[in-house]
């Protein structure tokens, strides 16, 4: 699990913006289901990898709701759904986009 200090880091700040521009500030998993509903958090796939913090091709936009289906809250684990994202990344089916 990331250190909570990382997400207030110019650099994570940067990078939030740049993902929910590339997926045009809509919700991924309701884009699925033909739905168009604005995100307001981007989750990373693969949580437990700090390696992949900072990379795109683990971050998608979500709305809030999908966020929380992503996760058991009570263990932290992923969810059905989550495990569905985490292979589309691992998949490469993510874009990954260049931050400057």
């Amino acid at each position: 699990m990331a250190d909570p200090k990382k997400y207030k880091e110019k650099r994570w700040i940067h990078l939030r913006l740049a993902v929910l521009k590339r997926d045009k500030f809509q919700c991924q998993e309701c884009k699925r289901k033909g739905e168009t509903i604005d995100a307001d958090t981007v989750h990373h796939c693969n949580p437990d990898s700090l390696d992949l913090f900072y990379d795109t091709g683990n971050l998608i936009s979500l709305c809030n709701a999908c966020h929380n289906s992503m996760h058991d809250r009570s263990t932290d684990e992923l969810t059905e759904q989550g495990e569905k994202w985490l292979l589309r990344s691992r998949r490469g089916q993510i874009a990954r986009i260049k931050i400057l």
